[in-house]
């Protein structure tokens, strides 16, 4: 098989209601799916900026084409991302608002913003379905540097979400909740009483944290404290 570097990150768009699906072995970046089409396989490598398997598998399961969504236009906050999710909602910022900022994410960090959105989803079925308020999702460099938020911030790349989701319960309960059932996602923060932040980087390290100001400093101990 060729060195998948040596290859765009994507073959050409596939019918997947026609086509038959199987994983097979890591060849890009940890993750690659073998898309047979009339008995004639075709391999798509999933760079890392796109997720890891467990997000790729989702889009198959929903059955989305094989390259990632075109982008959507930044100024259509309303166009949803997911059954549940907009645009609007996965970016936006009371700090940008307040300091009118640009939150803008460009094409590259919408297309993640879909993936981020189909996690979300997940996320909401193991909340018993009910409504998420997402507080921050993506942030410019100029907002996340604006709330002192860290350089390499999984909110700048799309993959991450701060949220509550109050039909559910408080912060505490909603992570510890995530903490037992959610899986395939690199970090899960219950942060200050206020909100749960979940990261879907790449690293899928599974942390579970829990964050609180001492000293007027974020000090982070392991687990969720429920």
């Amino acid at each position: 098989m060729p060195d998948a570097r040596t290859r765009p990150a994507y073959s050409d768009p596939v019918d997947l209601e026609t086509a038959e699906l199987e994983l097979t072995s890591s060849i890009y970046d940890g993750f690659s799916t073998a898309i047979m089409v009339k008995g004639k396989p075709r391999t798509v490598a999933l760079c890392r900026e796109y997720g890891d398997a467990v997000q790729l598998m989702a889009l198959i399961e929903r059955g989305r084409a094989s390259t990632p969504k075109p982008a959507i236009p930044a100024s259509d906050g309303s166009q949803r991302l997911s059954d549940h999710f907009t645009l609007a909602e996965m970016t936006v910022s009371a700090a940008a608002a307040r300091k009118g900022l640009d939150n803008t994410p460009p094409p590259q960090i919408v297309d993640q913003l879909i993936l981020t959105a189909d996690r979300m989803e997940k996320v909401r079925e193991l909340l018993g379905g009910h409504p998420i308020r997402i507080t921050s999702g993506y942030r410019s460099p100029a907002v996340n540097k604006a709330v002192g938020g860290s350089a390499t911030s999984a909110h700048r790349t799309g993959h991450a979400v701060d949220f509550t989701c109050p039909g559910f319960g408080t912060p505490a309960q909603v992570a510890a909740h995530l903490a037992k059932h959610l899986i395939g996602y690199d970090q899960l923060i219950e942060e200050f009483g206020e909100w749960v932040h979940v990261g879907f980087g790449p690293g899928q390290r599974m942390q579970k944290l829990t964050a609180r100001k001492v000293a007027g400093k974020t000090k982070y101990t392991q687990g969720i404290k429920a």
